[in-house]
């Protein structure tokens, strides 16, 4: 096991906070799909079904993924881990702006899930690692409110990109993000 025994308060903040960018950028990528969805079904020539199951098959993994990344996390050094899985993540949002059918969407989608399932339990166990015991549920509680961060930026904030862009194009510049974060990771 990875642990972390002496804490260094700012560089414990530093780490906590790149883990945290990752688990805003996880929920814009899952809340966000609501805003693109009519345009993504539009190009796809989706049925509604389809559409439903493109949106359901990120967070099916994403559940699926829970119990195997608690366990990839506590056996590893979760920054690498934490690291990696952002880039992945960041690669299949632009490989998911490339799709032009279902079945290839799907897929992809379905690995962005699995991708970000290691953004919120990583920054828990970053925050348990690196975060003086005294501070750990303010860190989780700053964790747990970047949900709604994320979500609120996916929604909205990819509905006023529409305005002027296109959904594949705002995919593959957050896929750039999602990349950063995990170099920074």
């Amino acid at each position: 096991m990875n642990t972390k025994t002496s804490f260094s308060p700012v560089r414990g903040w530093i780490i906590w906070g790149i883990a945290t960018l990752f688990v805003v950028y996880q929920l814009m990528m899952q809340n966000g799909f609501g805003a693109i969805a009519g345009n993504v079904q539009t190009d796809l020539g989706l049925s509604i079904a389809g559409m439903g199951m493109l949106s359901a098959s990120f967070l099916i993994v994403y559940s699926l993924m829970q119990l195997p990344v608690g366990l990839i996390l506590d056996r590893t050094d979760a920054r690498w881990v934490l690291g990696l899985s952002a880039i992945a993540c960041g690669l299949l949002v632009y490989v998911f702006a490339q799709m032009d059918s279902l079945w290839s969407a799907l897929a992809i989608r379905a690995c962005i899930g699995g991708a970000a399932a290691f953004a919120f339990t990583g920054a828990g166990v970053l925050a348990r690692r690196w975060i003086r015991p005294t501070q750990f549920a303010l860190a989780m509680g700053l964790i747990d409110m970047s949900f709604g961060l994320g979500a609120v930026i996916g929604d909205a904030g990819f509905s006023m990109y529409l305005e002027h862009g296109t959904w594949r194009t705002l995919l593959e510049q957050m896929s750039l993000v999602g990349i950063a974060i995990g170099v920074l990771s």
